[in-house]
């Protein structure tokens, strides 16, 4: 499969973080708690090329029995995923059983250092997919 020269879906926030870095923020054990969402089965599939990198991910999601109908901490109702956008492009984001492309700051966030997809988009998709929600990405990784 070829990828198009379309711009990263994350690069605006790219050049805004390399512009602008975020200051490191210091968490405390005791603030950490459950998250809403787990990864339950992750396939990636590497493609080496000289000078970069493309991942693509299946990540098979299911509710936190421990956090079901409780927010998430930080007031986020999604799966987060941590990844730096200076190094790691997002090429393509989708939900199985969401029908079209995924909406920018509707169906996804982007937050420095973090993609948030949100819960509603998670269980629309899971709703379409025989309650399974599974999360594919394409990324490019340059060191």
């Amino acid at each position: 499969r070829t990828m198009t020269s379309t711009p990263p879906l994350n690069a605006a926030l790219a050049a805004d973080t390399k512009a602008n870095p975020p200051k490191p923020v210091e968490v405390v054990r005791l603030e950490y708690a459950p998250l809403k969402y787990v990864v339950s089965k992750v396939s990636l599939d590497f493609k080496l090329y000289t000078g970069r990198t493309l991942v693509e991910s299946v990540l098979t999601v299911t509710e936190n029995d421990l956090q079901k109908g409780e927010p998430d901490v930080g007031g986020e109702d999604g799966l987060v995923l941590d990844g730096e956008e200076a190094t790691v492009k997002l090429l393509e984001l989708s939900v199985d059983g969401c029908e079209g492309e995924l909406v920018a700051d509707v169906d996804f966030f982007l937050k420095p250092g973090k993609l948030i997809i949100k819960g509603d988009t998670l269980r629309r998709g899971a709703s379409k997919n025989e309650n399974v929600m599974v999360v594919r990405t394409t990324v490019e990784i340059v060191p």
